[in-house]
């Protein structure tokens, strides 16, 4: 074996040839590597869990801090021949100490908690950092709550920051873990503190239905104690009904006396305000151009809108090109329904907000409801979430609901119902809205041949097992938004004891854009109450293969095609958004995104 020649380095050095091998240190490693392996010239032993492993004192020393303290000459362990290592687990340790003789090291979901607990105590902080990035990599709201607590007990701010920040995203699914109530009443606390708790449509009834199971699996707390918990709950924002419901069936609010202090919690929170949940816009690939053919090209990009800064910033984009999909926020978690295409079957992808990544979508589906899904994933469906019952709707020429439910964390569905038929359901282009657990099929275009169509205004809505029709909208309109926007103001009255509520309902169908015999910008709104359709102001540009969503009670549109001039001309792909101001009712401009795009995939969240 020969080393490469090095010039000397002054005229002292002159007859001195220095060679240097540049595969020594490969061999040292394979030959330690041996030692380890066959256990030679081994000189400490470390007792593990009741079981032994064999290792050199020099190689330990190199790679751990703790040791390299250990060892030195100063402590008594320095010549001992034995090491016990208590509460670490035995196969965790090995790997570690097989990662001091090879360099390499192999994490999985089975192994990764204890390698982090042993990293830890042995000071090798590159391995606590390895296994602190491949447990935020596998966070999900079934094992937050332990990560967590992990982060917070070995003083990791990296892996406590993440799962706090996914705890807040998915706080809906968290509350369906028991590792939520098994925390202590401090980190309780700490939680409800949160003003960005993602609180999904049971808004500030959630914080108060994980407080009464809390309380109910922890047993008694003192009453200041009780009094301090009350204050993180912003009882103006509850339903009546649902608070006393859940009084009422809750074991520790059995007694007069508790329930009078949440009375009287009740009477002094009219000043407490909403928590404030930083929503942002996200859109998903699309078209670039107008022609939306199978071959026209099609976009990976992703953007992000910050609502407070105005502004649009790439995020990570889809594996492939896409668009016509389908995106969905089931409690926090952001799924997307991919459209099948001649590259393969379609997927279920999940984005990960907390680290801009995609991955396959885990889901506990049985076998018909994902032979189902995939049957509807061909272009043209419509999927939508109803979160107050917890369904979502599959709408293609028919409609199917899943009815979902929630374990530990979990999204499951096991079964589904197919909805009675209606003619709407052979047009084509239609929008849909979920509204007061009722579904709403809206306009679309009705082919009556494959040269003559007919672009239509009908709406109808299922309710309580079959379809009714509704009031037609103003205008009759194909690929066109449409959304529900609710609002409502409570205020509570406290009289003998009891418990009143007014309300002040202000809910509105919004169908924005769209296409007829030409590209349109009229807006409309539908009162669900009065079955009666009304103008509001026109969006600034025409446009239709828009997309609209509700961002933190605002109504936002984006994209879509129009026409290269005002009113006319070839036509044009669009980047530019506009939000709708219903105090002074007119549109205005946003920051366009960074790519123009139609049939898009969008969500606020």
């Amino acid at each position: 074996m020969q080393g490469s020649r090095l010039s000397p380095k002054n005229k002292e050095d002159e007859t001195c040839e220095r060679y240097i091998f540049k595969d020594h240190n490969h061999k040292t490693v394979n030959k330690l590597s041996k030692l380890f392996i066959n256990k030679q010239l081994c000189d400490v032993t470390l007792k593990i869990e009741g079981k032994d492993l064999e290792a050199h004192k020099a190689i330990l020393a190199i790679n751990s801090d703790y040791f390299e303290a250990m060892f030195s000459h100063w402590y008594g362990e320095s010549n001992e021949h034995s090491v016990k290592l208590e509460n670490l687990n035995y196969h965790a340790v090995c790997t570690i100490v097989k990662f001091m003789y090879t360099g390499t090291i192999s994490l999985t979901t089975e192994n990764v908690k204890d390698v982090f607990i042993a990293s830890d105590l042995l000071q090798m902080l590159h391995i606590k950092s390895l296994c602190s990035g491949y447990m935020v990599n596998v966070l999900d709201a079934s094992n937050c709550m332990g990560m967590l607590s992990l982060g917070e007990v070995y003083n990791c701010q990296y892996l406590y920051d993440k799962s706090m920040k996914l705890l807040a995203l998915q706080f809906p699914l968290v509350s369906s873990t028991s590792e939520l109530y098994q925390i202590s009443f401090h980190k309780l606390l700490d939680i409800l503190a949160s003003d960005d708790l993602n609180l999904g449509h049971e808004r500030e009834a959630l914080v108060l239905k994980v407080v009464v199971k809390w309380l109910d699996r922890n047993g008694s707390i003192d009453r200041d104690d009780l009094s301090l918990l009350l204050t993180y709950i912003r009882m103006k924002h509850i339903d009546k009904t649902i608070l006393q419901s859940l009084l009422d069936s809750s074991i520790y609010f059995h007694s007069q006396d508790k329930k009078e202090m949440v009375m009287k919690q009740l009477e002094t929170c009219n000043e407490c305000e909403k928590r404030n949940l930083n929503q942002s816009i996200y859109v998903f690939g699309g078209f670039l151009q107008s022609r939306t053919g199978p071959l026209c090209p099609r976009l990976k990009t992703c953007e992000k809108y910050n609502v407070e800064k105005d502004s649009w910033k790439n995020i990570e984009g889809l594996l492939k090109t896409s668009s016509n999909a389908q995106i969905i926020n089931i409690k926090g978690r952001i799924l997307y329904f991919e459209p099948s295409s001649s590259e393969g079957t379609p997927q279920i992808l999940e984005y990960n907000v907390v680290q801009n990544t995609w991955k396959t979508a885990v889901l506990n589906l049985s076998h018909d409801v994902q032979s189902l899904i995939h049957n509807y994933s061909r272009g043209g469906e419509l999927i939508l979430y109803d979160d107050q019952n917890d369904w979502l709707y599959l709408v293609h020429k028919s409609v199917r609901k899943l009815i979902l439910e929630f374990d530990e964390g979990e999204i499951c569905c096991k079964q589904y119902e197919t909805l009675s038929n209606t003619e709407q359901l052979d047009y084509e282009e239609y929008s849909c809205v979920v509204c007061n657990n009722e579904l709403y099929l809206m306009g679309g275009v009705f082919k009556k041949s494959l040269t003559e169509s007919e672009v239509k205004a009908d709406v109808v809505c299922f309710s309580r097992n079959e379809w009714k029709r509704k009031a037609d909208m103003l205008e009759r309109r194909g690929m066109f938004g449409a959304v529900y926007l609710d609002r409502y103001i409570s205020q509570f009255y406290i009289i003998d004891g009891y418990i009143s509520q007014i309300y002040i309902i202000d809910g509105y169908i919004y169908v924005l854009g769209g296409f007829n015999t030409r590209r349109v910008n009229t807006v409309e709104r539908y009162n669900v109450h009065l079955n009666q359709w009304s103008y509001i102001a026109n969006l600034i540009k025409e446009r239709s293969h828009l997309k609209a969503v509700v961002c933190s009670q605002t109504i936002y549109v984006m994209g879509g095609k129009s026409y290269s001039s005002n009113h006319c001309g070839a036509r044009k792909v669009l980047n530019t958004c506009e939000v709708y101001d219903p105090v002074i009712n007119s549109w205005r401009y946003i920051q366009s995104m960074k790519n123009s795009r139609c049939v898009f995939g969008a969500i606020a969240f």
